[in-house]
């Protein structure tokens, strides 16, 4: 387990560091995912940098390099040919499996963002790799909200080192708070299930200085917590690779959630 502390950057936005390894109780775990969940709700994002050590992102790196060679007639490729994806890609590999999907802290973090146990979430982890291909969009295919009217947590870990021509993660710090969505409607004539952006709705929004744009930096094991009912999108990349693994996770119906969304379920590998 590892120790986090709360510091704040330039923009006074609330981000979490990673200091040394401990091992830590299960109840300092749940202290530190209570802590990672506030400023999710009030932020939208938490970044821990060097989560995972490198011999840990090795060991995934090459285990994401079987899963899209030996599933490359299930994987999911964008048009331009740039974003390659393995849905699922926990349930064929045990490494990503223990590591990721079943991270101790990123369970707990999980947990208390829903409020939901284990068989209440539906869950798996995407590994991905997209390259700086000609008209490449970015990884998500540009800015969106994965869902307007519901609250949507991932985890996000790079396994490259990403600057800002790898297409790094972008996010409108304070989009997850649903008065951003009421707000859209009456101030920008947004529909009520607006979720994809144009470049010049993203310059209306953050034209109120209400909104920040983050863009998160960072090398090869770094782990992102978000909230991705806000706008986001992957920058488009300009040059290099990307790697990065994520989990989703939907409620179950019967506490009132959506399930896996049809066009997910078809993809996911087993």
């Amino acid at each position: 387990m590892k120790s986090i502390d709360l510091i704040k950057s330039g923009l006074e936005i609330g981000l979490y560091k990673l200091k040394d390894k401990i091992h830590g109780s299960s109840a300092s775990v749940s202290t530190h995912a209570k802590s990672i969940v506030k400023q999710i709700k009030e932020h939208g994002l938490v970044e821990i940098p060097s989560f995972f050590s490198l011999e840990e992102i090795a060991s995934i790196r090459r285990e994401l390099d079987r899963v899209l060679t030996d599933y490359k007639d299930r994987l999911w490729v964008d048009p331009e040919g740039a974003d390659n994806r393995a849905l699922g890609i926990n349930n064929v590999s045990a490494t990503i499996n223990k590591l990721f999907y079943y991270n101790e802290l990123i369970q707990a973090v999980r947990y208390e963002y829903y409020q939901l146990t284990d068989e209440h979430i539906i869950g798996h982890t995407l590994g991905a790799r997209i390259s700086a291909a000609k008209n490449n969009k970015g990884s998500g295919g540009g800015w969106h909200r994965d869902s307007v009217n519901i609250r949507q947590l991932k985890a996000i870990c790079y396994l490259t080192d990403v600057a800002e021509e790898n297409g790094p993660f972008q996010y409108l710090l304070g989009t997850q708070n649903k008065y951003s969505v009421i707000e859209g409607i009456l101030k920008h004539n947004f529909k009520h299930n607006h979720n994809r952006f144009t470049e010049a709705e993203i310059e209306t929004i953050l034209a109120d200085s209400k909104y920040t744009l983050k863009t998160c930096i960072g090398k090869a094991g770094s782990l992102l917590l978000v909230d991705t009912s806000g706008v986001h999108r992957g920058m488009p990349l300009k040059e290099g690779v990307r790697e990065a693994l994520t989990n989703y996770y939907w409620v179950a119906k019967e506490k009132g959630g959506t399930g896996v969304p049809k066009s997910f379920k078809e993809l996911i590998i087993t």
